[in-house]
């Protein structure tokens, strides 16, 4: 099973018409799981 999500983080600082600063970040997380074959004792 594979589980894919992205996140987005954007930010603004600074004083309107003299000085402003912003950033963005964009991260993918991927996640892998494998689950094991369950037999019965039967």
């Amino acid at each position: 099973m594979n589980i894919k999500f992205g996140l987005k983080i954007a930010g603004k600082t600074g004083l309107p018409m003299l000085a402003e600063g912003s950033s963005n970040a964009d991260f993918e997380v991927s996640i892998k799981c494998k689950f094991p074959n369950q037999k019965s004792n039967r």
